[in-house]
Protein backbone atom coordinates (compact mmCIF):
# COMPACT_ATOMS: atom_id res chain seq x y z
CA UNK A 1 0.00 0.00 0.00
CA UNK A 2 1.55 3.48 -0.87
CA UNK A 3 1.44 6.32 0.86
CA UNK A 4 2.22 9.83 -0.08
CA UNK A 5 2.97 12.41 2.88
CA UNK A 6 3.23 15.95 2.57
CA UNK A 7 4.48 18.32 4.37
CA UNK A 8 7.12 21.48 4.15
CA UNK A 9 8.68 20.41 7.27
CA UNK A 10 11.39 17.85 6.70
CA UNK A 11 11.49 16.40 10.07
CA UNK A 12 7.81 15.53 10.72
CA UNK A 13 8.11 13.71 7.29
CA UNK A 14 11.37 11.82 8.70
CA UNK A 15 9.18 11.40 11.68
CA UNK A 16 5.99 10.07 9.44
CA UNK A 17 8.35 7.85 7.36
CA UNK A 18 9.67 6.30 10.42
CA UNK A 19 6.21 5.67 11.76
CA UNK A 20 4.95 4.10 8.43
CA UNK A 21 7.78 1.86 7.10
CA UNK A 22 7.77 -0.65 10.09
CA UNK A 23 3.64 -1.23 8.84
CA UNK A 24 4.84 -2.49 5.46
CA UNK A 25 3.53 0.76 4.06
CA UNK A 26 5.65 2.22 0.52
CA UNK A 27 5.98 5.96 1.63
CA UNK A 28 6.23 8.87 -0.56
CA UNK A 29 7.05 12.42 0.69
CA UNK A 30 6.60 15.80 -1.06
CA UNK A 31 7.79 19.08 0.63
CA UNK A 32 4.51 21.51 -0.88
CA UNK A 33 1.76 21.25 -2.77
CA UNK A 34 3.13 21.40 -6.29
CA UNK A 35 5.45 18.05 -5.72
CA UNK A 36 2.97 16.31 -3.88
CA UNK A 37 0.47 17.16 -7.20
CA UNK A 38 3.65 16.06 -9.54
CA UNK A 39 4.07 12.76 -7.84
CA UNK A 40 0.29 12.22 -7.88
CA UNK A 41 -0.11 12.30 -12.03
CA UNK A 42 3.19 10.25 -12.02
CA UNK A 43 2.97 7.32 -9.47
CA UNK A 44 -0.06 5.54 -8.44
CA UNK A 45 -1.13 6.21 -4.59
CA UNK A 46 -3.05 4.94 -2.23
CA UNK A 47 -3.53 7.20 0.20
CA UNK A 48 -2.40 10.95 1.08
CA UNK A 49 -1.14 11.99 4.18
CA UNK A 50 -1.63 16.12 3.70
CA UNK A 51 -0.70 18.51 6.13
CA UNK A 52 -2.85 22.55 5.69
CA UNK A 53 -0.47 25.21 6.38
CA UNK A 54 2.13 25.33 3.73
CA UNK A 55 3.61 27.86 2.04
CA UNK A 56 2.89 28.63 -1.32
CA UNK A 57 -0.20 26.47 -2.07
CA UNK A 58 -1.71 25.42 1.39
CA UNK A 59 -3.11 21.91 1.59
CA UNK A 60 -6.69 22.94 1.22
CA UNK A 61 -5.68 24.21 -2.24
CA UNK A 62 -4.37 21.10 -3.30
CA UNK A 63 -7.06 18.81 -2.05
CA UNK A 64 -9.37 20.97 -4.12
CA UNK A 65 -7.16 20.19 -7.22
CA UNK A 66 -6.63 16.38 -6.57
CA UNK A 67 -10.57 16.65 -5.88
CA UNK A 68 -11.20 18.64 -9.70
CA UNK A 69 -8.85 16.03 -11.19
CA UNK A 70 -10.88 13.26 -12.67
CA UNK A 71 -7.85 10.30 -12.69
CA UNK A 72 -6.75 11.81 -8.76
CA UNK A 73 -10.20 12.76 -7.87
CA UNK A 74 -11.14 9.18 -5.88
CA UNK A 75 -7.46 9.56 -4.11
CA UNK A 76 -8.08 9.40 -0.51
CA UNK A 77 -7.00 12.07 1.28
CA UNK A 78 -6.26 12.72 5.22
CA UNK A 79 -5.50 15.89 6.58
CA UNK A 80 -2.84 16.62 9.32
CA UNK A 81 -3.77 20.06 10.31
CA UNK A 82 -2.72 22.87 13.27
CA UNK A 83 -6.02 24.69 13.27
CA UNK A 84 -8.49 23.40 15.77
CA UNK A 85 -11.42 26.29 15.02
CA UNK A 86 -14.53 23.89 13.86
CA UNK A 87 -14.93 25.92 10.83
CA UNK A 88 -11.79 24.95 9.74
CA UNK A 89 -11.89 21.27 10.47
CA UNK A 90 -15.75 21.37 8.34
CA UNK A 91 -13.82 23.70 5.91
CA UNK A 92 -11.29 20.66 5.14
CA UNK A 93 -14.36 18.05 4.98
CA UNK A 94 -16.41 20.09 2.74
CA UNK A 95 -13.31 20.11 -0.12
CA UNK A 96 -13.56 16.66 0.11
CA UNK A 97 -11.12 15.40 2.93
CA UNK A 98 -11.87 11.58 3.89
CA UNK A 99 -10.68 12.43 7.31
CA UNK A 100 -8.88 14.75 9.93
CA UNK A 101 -5.80 14.47 12.25
CA UNK A 102 -4.96 17.55 14.82
CA UNK A 103 -1.75 18.14 15.53
CA UNK A 104 0.05 17.29 17.35
CA UNK A 105 -1.01 14.22 16.49
CA UNK A 106 -1.26 11.26 18.57
CA UNK A 107 0.81 8.16 16.59
CA UNK A 108 -1.73 5.50 17.72
CA UNK A 109 -4.54 7.20 16.48
CA UNK A 110 -3.37 8.32 13.49
CA UNK A 111 -2.14 4.70 12.99
CA UNK A 112 -5.84 3.78 13.25
CA UNK A 113 -7.29 6.11 10.77
CA UNK A 114 -4.60 5.41 8.57
CA UNK A 115 -5.82 1.48 8.65
CA UNK A 116 -9.29 2.68 8.34
CA UNK A 117 -8.72 4.33 5.33
CA UNK A 118 -6.23 1.55 3.76
CA UNK A 119 -9.28 -1.20 4.43
CA UNK A 120 -11.55 1.25 2.50
CA UNK A 121 -8.98 1.29 -0.28
CA UNK A 122 -8.92 -2.44 -0.28
CA UNK A 123 -12.70 -3.09 -0.34
CA UNK A 124 -12.96 -0.10 -2.99
CA UNK A 125 -10.46 -1.89 -5.19
CA UNK A 126 -11.73 -4.69 -4.78
CA UNK A 127 -15.73 -3.88 -5.51
CA UNK A 128 -13.99 -2.26 -9.11
CA UNK A 129 -12.53 -5.40 -9.81
CA UNK A 130 -15.58 -7.20 -8.99
CA UNK A 131 -17.81 -4.14 -11.03
CA UNK A 132 -15.07 -4.77 -14.03
CA UNK A 133 -15.43 -8.39 -14.74
CA UNK A 134 -19.18 -8.07 -14.18
CA UNK A 135 -19.50 -5.17 -16.76
CA UNK A 136 -16.99 -7.28 -19.22
CA UNK A 137 -19.32 -9.99 -18.63
CA UNK A 138 -22.44 -8.47 -19.34
CA UNK A 139 -20.98 -6.65 -21.76
CA UNK A 140 -19.69 -10.18 -23.56
CA UNK A 141 -23.20 -11.18 -22.95
CA UNK A 142 -24.88 -8.62 -24.79
CA UNK A 143 -22.54 -8.98 -27.73
CA UNK A 144 -23.89 -12.49 -27.89
CA UNK A 145 -27.16 -11.97 -27.82
CA UNK A 146 -27.41 -9.02 -30.03
CA UNK A 147 -25.34 -11.73 -32.70
CA UNK A 148 -28.17 -14.52 -31.55
CA UNK A 149 -31.43 -12.24 -31.96
CA UNK A 150 -30.29 -10.50 -34.91
CA UNK A 151 -29.29 -13.46 -36.84
CA UNK A 152 -32.59 -15.01 -36.96
CA UNK A 153 -34.01 -11.62 -36.78
CA UNK A 154 -32.45 -10.90 -40.31
CA UNK A 155 -33.74 -13.70 -41.73
CA UNK A 156 -37.50 -13.11 -40.48
CA UNK A 157 -37.07 -9.56 -42.32
CA UNK A 158 -35.58 -10.66 -45.26
CA UNK A 159 -38.34 -13.49 -45.74
CA UNK A 160 -41.06 -11.07 -45.20
CA UNK A 161 -39.46 -8.68 -47.89
CA UNK A 162 -39.60 -11.68 -49.83
CA UNK A 163 -43.21 -12.39 -49.18
CA UNK A 164 -44.06 -8.72 -49.79
CA UNK A 165 -42.22 -8.61 -53.22
CA UNK A 166 -43.55 -11.75 -54.91
CA UNK A 167 -46.79 -12.73 -53.16
CA UNK A 168 -48.32 -10.47 -51.67
CA UNK A 169 -50.71 -9.38 -54.45
CA UNK A 170 -51.29 -12.80 -54.83
CA UNK A 171 -52.33 -13.41 -51.40
CA UNK A 172 -54.49 -10.23 -50.95
CA UNK A 173 -54.60 -6.92 -49.11
CA UNK A 174 -54.93 -9.29 -45.63
CA UNK A 175 -51.88 -11.06 -46.27
CA UNK A 176 -50.33 -7.76 -47.13
CA UNK A 177 -51.56 -5.94 -43.94
CA UNK A 178 -50.17 -8.87 -41.78
CA UNK A 179 -46.61 -8.48 -43.93
CA UNK A 180 -46.71 -5.35 -42.95
CA UNK A 181 -47.07 -6.48 -39.46
CA UNK A 182 -43.92 -8.46 -39.53
CA UNK A 183 -41.86 -5.60 -41.01
CA UNK A 184 -42.59 -3.42 -38.69
CA UNK A 185 -41.95 -5.40 -35.50
CA UNK A 186 -38.85 -6.75 -36.94
CA UNK A 187 -37.86 -3.12 -37.36
CA UNK A 188 -38.85 -2.62 -33.73
CA UNK A 189 -36.70 -5.57 -32.23
CA UNK A 190 -33.83 -4.37 -34.27
CA UNK A 191 -33.63 -1.21 -32.77
CA UNK A 192 -34.27 -2.26 -29.45
CA UNK A 193 -31.23 -4.81 -29.42
CA UNK A 194 -29.28 -2.07 -30.70
CA UNK A 195 -30.53 0.30 -27.96
CA UNK A 196 -29.87 -2.20 -25.42
CA UNK A 197 -26.37 -3.37 -26.20
CA UNK A 198 -25.41 0.46 -26.50
CA UNK A 199 -26.87 0.77 -22.87
CA UNK A 200 -25.02 -2.58 -21.44
CA UNK A 201 -21.97 -0.47 -22.43
CA UNK A 202 -22.73 2.37 -20.15
CA UNK A 203 -20.30 2.76 -17.24
CA UNK A 204 -18.10 0.48 -18.64
CA UNK A 205 -14.21 1.36 -18.26
CA UNK A 206 -12.98 3.63 -20.43
CA UNK A 207 -11.20 6.72 -21.01
CA UNK A 208 -10.72 8.96 -18.03
CA UNK A 209 -12.39 12.39 -17.30
CA UNK A 210 -11.54 15.36 -18.97
CA UNK A 211 -11.98 18.78 -19.62
CA UNK A 212 -15.32 18.30 -22.04
CA UNK A 213 -16.92 21.79 -23.78
CA UNK A 214 -20.52 21.25 -23.66
CA UNK A 215 -21.33 23.51 -25.87
CA UNK A 216 -19.19 21.39 -28.38
CA UNK A 217 -21.08 18.33 -27.23
CA UNK A 218 -24.11 19.96 -27.93
CA UNK A 219 -23.08 21.28 -31.54
CA UNK A 220 -21.85 17.59 -32.35
CA UNK A 221 -25.62 15.93 -30.87
CA UNK A 222 -26.93 18.72 -32.84
CA UNK A 223 -25.29 17.86 -36.35
CA UNK A 224 -26.15 13.70 -35.58
CA UNK A 225 -29.78 15.47 -35.54
CA UNK A 226 -29.53 16.96 -38.76
CA UNK A 227 -31.83 14.93 -40.60
CA UNK A 228 -34.57 14.63 -37.50
CA UNK A 229 -34.24 18.27 -37.36
CA UNK A 230 -34.80 18.66 -41.07
CA UNK A 231 -37.62 16.64 -41.38
CA UNK A 232 -39.47 18.24 -38.60
CA UNK A 233 -38.46 21.79 -39.26
CA UNK A 234 -37.34 21.72 -36.02
CA UNK A 235 -35.39 25.49 -34.03
CA UNK A 236 -32.92 23.65 -32.37
CA UNK A 237 -31.12 26.66 -30.01
CA UNK A 238 -27.94 26.61 -27.93
CA UNK A 239 -26.89 29.58 -25.57
CA UNK A 240 -23.51 29.01 -23.79
CA UNK A 241 -22.44 25.57 -21.96
CA UNK A 242 -19.60 24.75 -19.08
CA UNK A 243 -16.55 23.24 -20.04
CA UNK A 244 -16.51 20.23 -17.46
CA UNK A 245 -14.72 17.00 -16.29
CA UNK A 246 -16.49 14.06 -18.15
CA UNK A 247 -16.66 11.86 -21.88
CA UNK A 248 -17.36 14.15 -24.24
CA UNK A 249 -19.18 11.03 -26.19
CA UNK A 250 -21.47 9.78 -23.24
CA UNK A 251 -22.44 14.05 -23.11
CA UNK A 252 -22.81 13.71 -26.71
CA UNK A 253 -25.20 10.88 -26.30
CA UNK A 254 -27.24 12.41 -23.94
CA UNK A 255 -27.87 15.79 -25.40
CA UNK A 256 -28.39 14.02 -28.84
CA UNK A 257 -31.50 12.08 -26.29
CA UNK A 258 -33.14 15.12 -25.54
CA UNK A 259 -32.83 16.89 -27.78
CA UNK A 260 -34.24 14.46 -29.89
CA UNK A 261 -37.08 13.68 -27.71
CA UNK A 262 -38.02 17.60 -27.53
CA UNK A 263 -38.09 17.24 -31.90
CA UNK A 264 -39.84 13.75 -31.69
CA UNK A 265 -42.45 14.24 -29.71
CA UNK A 266 -44.05 17.55 -30.74
CA UNK A 267 -47.17 19.19 -30.56
CA UNK A 268 -49.08 21.43 -33.42
CA UNK A 269 -46.49 24.14 -33.82
CA UNK A 270 -43.29 23.09 -35.24
CA UNK A 271 -40.54 22.13 -32.70
CA UNK A 272 -38.93 24.48 -30.88
CA UNK A 273 -36.10 23.07 -28.62
CA UNK A 274 -33.51 25.83 -26.36
CA UNK A 275 -30.56 24.43 -24.62
CA UNK A 276 -28.75 26.18 -22.12
CA UNK A 277 -26.66 26.23 -18.55
CA UNK A 278 -26.63 28.23 -15.29
CA UNK A 279 -24.57 28.05 -12.49
CA UNK A 280 -26.37 26.58 -9.34
CA UNK A 281 -23.94 26.73 -6.20
CA UNK A 282 -21.49 23.82 -6.71
CA UNK A 283 -23.13 22.47 -9.96
CA UNK A 284 -23.89 23.42 -13.31
CA UNK A 285 -27.68 23.29 -14.82
CA UNK A 286 -28.04 21.99 -17.89
CA UNK A 287 -31.44 23.02 -19.28
CA UNK A 288 -33.18 21.86 -22.64
CA UNK A 289 -36.62 23.25 -22.97
CA UNK A 290 -38.99 22.10 -26.04
CA UNK A 291 -42.87 23.06 -26.89
CA UNK A 292 -43.54 19.49 -27.41
CA UNK A 293 -46.82 17.24 -26.19
CA UNK A 294 -45.31 17.21 -22.38
CA UNK A 295 -45.66 14.53 -20.08
CA UNK A 296 -48.80 13.76 -17.87
CA UNK A 297 -48.46 14.09 -14.15
CA UNK A 298 -47.48 11.44 -12.15
CA UNK A 299 -45.01 9.96 -14.74
CA UNK A 300 -41.89 12.69 -14.15
CA UNK A 301 -40.18 9.24 -12.59
CA UNK A 302 -41.40 6.62 -14.46
CA UNK A 303 -39.89 8.35 -18.26
CA UNK A 304 -36.53 7.12 -16.99
CA UNK A 305 -37.09 3.57 -16.09
CA UNK A 306 -35.98 1.18 -18.91
CA UNK A 307 -38.53 0.38 -21.66
CA UNK A 308 -41.21 3.23 -20.40
CA UNK A 309 -43.09 4.48 -23.34
CA UNK A 310 -45.95 6.38 -22.70
CA UNK A 311 -47.15 6.22 -26.39
CA UNK A 312 -47.72 3.86 -29.23
CA UNK A 313 -45.12 3.08 -31.42
CA UNK A 314 -47.07 4.19 -34.59
CA UNK A 315 -47.15 7.64 -33.32
CA UNK A 316 -44.03 7.87 -31.62
CA UNK A 317 -41.18 5.31 -32.71
CA UNK A 318 -38.39 4.60 -29.67
CA UNK A 319 -37.40 1.74 -27.83
CA UNK A 320 -38.06 3.25 -24.61
CA UNK A 321 -34.34 3.02 -23.62
CA UNK A 322 -33.04 7.04 -24.24
CA UNK A 323 -33.93 8.51 -20.76
CA UNK A 324 -32.63 5.39 -19.01
CA UNK A 325 -29.65 6.05 -20.97
CA UNK A 326 -29.73 10.00 -19.92
CA UNK A 327 -30.18 9.12 -16.23
CA UNK A 328 -27.04 6.67 -16.44
CA UNK A 329 -24.50 9.23 -17.97
CA UNK A 330 -25.92 12.30 -15.66
CA UNK A 331 -25.53 9.79 -12.63
CA UNK A 332 -21.61 8.13 -14.52
CA UNK A 333 -21.06 12.02 -14.32
CA UNK A 334 -22.34 12.32 -10.59
CA UNK A 335 -25.13 14.22 -10.95
CA UNK A 336 -28.82 13.69 -11.74
CA UNK A 337 -31.75 14.48 -14.08
CA UNK A 338 -35.13 15.48 -13.74
CA UNK A 339 -38.46 16.68 -15.83
CA UNK A 340 -40.77 19.24 -15.39
CA UNK A 341 -43.63 19.63 -17.40
CA UNK A 342 -47.40 20.36 -18.55
CA UNK A 343 -48.98 18.60 -20.77
CA UNK A 344 -49.98 20.77 -24.20
CA UNK A 345 -47.30 23.18 -23.47
CA UNK A 346 -43.74 21.55 -23.51
CA UNK A 347 -41.53 19.93 -21.06
CA UNK A 348 -38.13 20.80 -20.08
CA UNK A 349 -35.43 18.63 -18.64
CA UNK A 350 -32.62 19.77 -16.20
CA UNK A 351 -29.38 17.93 -15.86
CA UNK A 352 -27.20 19.13 -13.04
CA UNK A 353 -23.59 18.63 -12.81
CA UNK A 354 -20.91 18.91 -10.55
CA UNK A 355 -19.16 22.08 -11.08
CA UNK A 356 -16.50 20.91 -9.41
CA UNK A 357 -13.50 20.36 -12.30
CA UNK A 358 -15.58 22.82 -14.64
CA UNK A 359 -13.42 25.62 -15.87
CA UNK A 360 -15.46 28.16 -17.69
CA UNK A 361 -19.48 28.79 -19.92
CA UNK A 362 -18.86 28.68 -23.80
CA UNK A 363 -20.93 30.61 -26.43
Amino acid sequence: MRILAVDDDQKSLKLMEAMLAPQNYEVLTAFDGEAALAVLRAREVDLVLLDVMMPGRSGLEVLKEIRRDGKLGATPVVLITGLEDRKDRLAGLLAGADDYVSKPYDREELLARIATQVKLVTLRKRLVAELTRSNQDLERFALIAAHDLKAPLQNISGFAALLADDFAVKLGPEAEKHISIIQRSAERMRALIDALLAYSRFGLPGRPFGPVDCAEACDAAISNLAALIAAGEADVRRGPLPVISGDKDLLIQLFQNLIGNGVKYRGKEPPVVSVDAERKGGEWLISVKDNGIGIPPGQYERIFDMFTRLHNWDDYPGTGIGLAACRRIAGLHGGRIWAESEPGKGSVFYVALPAEGSFRATA
